[in-house]
């Protein structure tokens, strides 16, 4: 999985640091999760990115953007 260091930073922050990890994970959940972490309000980008890596996580198929 191929994610930049901004993404990998905040699934550190909620601690996700494997792949078996994020496979378990909602994308819902890390969102709303982040926010509270941070503090911070999220672009609904991030939404995409936490959905996008779990269904890759879960099937190993990437999404096509």
């Amino acid at each position: 999985m191929n994610v930049g260091k901004a993404v990998l930073y905040d699934l550190h922050l909620l601690g996700i640091t494997s792949i078996e990890q994020l496979a378990h994970a909602d994308p819902d959940g890390l969102y709303t999760s982040l926010e509270e972490v941070t503090g911070v309000h999220q672009d609904p980008c991030v939404w995409d990115v936490f959905a996008a890596i779990i269904h890759e996580a879960q099937t190993g198929a990437r999404w096509p953007w």
